[in-house]
């Protein structure tokens, strides 16, 4: 899934969902981001095939949720900006919101001015949130996470690089469903990779993290991932 974050988190991450990536139209200084990337499964009849219907339901989701909004309070307008949609292909970098997508990605971005209320922003990047990892298909069964075609269980995912801190997803810290479910095993490969790319130079992967992590990077990638 791909969410659009305020100002301050535009710095930091942005969500991602299954077959969706967001590429913001205007600077960051000027814009809050919320962009999740969505994994398209194959279809019921021909798994072969991507289910384009799982963009369709995601972009709708949004389109309908901000003129509930409107249509109660015409003030209400929490996106002030575009709704942004773009597919690709998958990725065998671990970290990409995008791995593990054997039919391709959905990203969409969510954007608006940064003199937009934060509390109602942050109130509408939530309702998207829920709607976006509660997708169900045309029979009422859930689309995500479901199981690529190498068995890998794949989940909707943030973007990094956009706003998607003090989010949650289905109740959990989206920190915490990040570690401990969409990311779990892609966090280790990225960690064990640090570590040998670390030794074969004769340092220790603690040293680079005393270097060049942030507060954000040490509490998703911690060295502790690694063991538990």
């Amino acid at each position: 899934m791909s969410l659009s974050f305020s100002s301050e988190q535009s710095s930091n991450l942005s969500t991602t969902c299954t077959n969706a990536n967001i590429i913001p139209c205007l600077p960051k200084s000027f814009t809050k981001f919320f962009s999740t990337k969505y994994i398209s499964p194959g279809l019921k009849s021909d798994p072969s095939k991507p289910d384009w219907s799982v963009c369709q339901k995601a972009w709708w989701a949004v389109i309908k949720r901000f003129y509930d909004r409107y249509n109660k309070d015409p003030n209400d307008v929490p996106m002030r900006l575009a709704l942004e949609m773009r597919i690709t292909g998958g990725s065998s970098v671990n970290l990409a919101p995008q791995y593990g997508n054997t039919h391709g990605t959905c990203s969409i971005e969510i954007l608006t001015p940064q003199n937009v209320n934060r509390k109602e922003w942050r109130e509408f990047t939530q309702e998207i949130t829920d709607l976006w990892t509660n997708l169900k298909d045309d029979d009422g069964e859930p689309i995500h996470p479901f199981k690529n075609d190498d068995g890998l269980l794949v989940h909707t995912r943030p973007h990094w690089a956009k706003e998607w801190e003090g989010l949650t997803v289905h109740g959990q810290p989206i920190k915490d469903y990040l570690r401990e479910n969409a990311c779990k095993e892609q966090i280790k490969l990225f960690r064990s990779g640090l570590a040998d790319v670390a030794k074969s130079g004769g340092y220790a992967i603690e040293d680079a993290d005393n270097m060049f992590s942030t507060d954000l990077s040490r509490d998703m990638f911690s060295t502790d991932i690694l063991f538990d």
